[in-house]
């Protein structure tokens, strides 16, 4: 891949996505430093951008919080097996969104 390929299509992704990229990318196995730079690389108004990105870390943050309350209670009243295969679901969930942000446009 040449040496400016790889910000380029990320920026042509940005654009192509708008602020579902950045929803989605604050959900999936992704840098977010990266994804605003991205996002002010594609021209991408901060008045789109910083609204977007706060709503979906609100709602990351509330998802990690859940989750781990949600595995521990798990864990605690149930086996063992229940936590893990809670784990890999939401491993896989993850998964499923890195691969659909990183897709090509």
């Amino acid at each position: 891949m040449a040496r400016g390929a790889a910000p380029a299509r990320l920026a042509s992704t940005a654009r192509a996505h708008g602020t579902r990229l950045v929803v989605l990318a604050r959900f999936a196995i992704f840098l977010t430093g990266l994804l605003a730079a991205t996002a002010g690389a594609s021209g991408m108004k901060p008045v789109r951008y910083f609204p977007a990105d706060g709503l979906a870390f609100a709602a990351a943050a509330g998802a990690v919080i859940g989750a781990g309350y949600g595995l521990s209670l798990a864990q605690r009243q149930s086996d063992l097996w229940l936590t893990i295969i809670g784990a890999a679901g939401l491993i896989a969930l993850s998964g499923l969104l890195t691969w659909y942000v990183r897709r090509e446009p």
